[in-house]
């Protein structure tokens, strides 16, 4: 009786669905950036930036990729003239309603420019959309 039970509460809570966002264009500064879900190929972007930060990457290449394959992660590559000069990661709990920032990182030639507000901004608006 039970075994049906776990095998719905599981699909139900354990697998959901990806958290999903198109693009956002917007007027940043004087620049016209552009805020899009991340995929795999982005992957290499993000470790380059990420040594250009820390002269390092704490995370590496994998590290991105085990986060942009987690069904409850949403990475944003963010772009300026077709260049990603940083990204914006969020980790959601669908079952507490809750959302934290993982992880944001900005070019350093790009940082002052208010990209990292306007980050949040756009992460701001995706969980008032999704209720969170």
């Amino acid at each position: 009786m039970f075994n049906g039970f776990k095998d719905w509460l599981h699909k139900r809570f354990d697998a959901p669905e990806p958290i999903s966002f198109g693009t956002v264009e917007e007027q940043v500064t004087q620049n016209q950036v552009v805020f899009r879900q991340a995929n795999a190929k982005d992957a290499d972007a993000f470790e380059i930036i990420e040594r250009q930060i820390y002269q390092a990457s704490p995370w590496g290449r994998v590290g991105f990729l085990n986060e942009l394959y987690h069904r409850e992660r949403l990475y944003l590559a963010i772009m300026v003239n077709q260049q990603t000069v940083g990204y914006a990661g969020m980790s959601f709990n669908r079952r507490q309603l809750d959302a934290h920032i993982t992880n944001l990182g900005i070019m350093p030639n790009f940082k002052g420019k208010e990209l990292a507000p306007k980050s949040f901004n756009t992460y701001w608006k995706l969980l008032k959309h999704r209720e969170c």
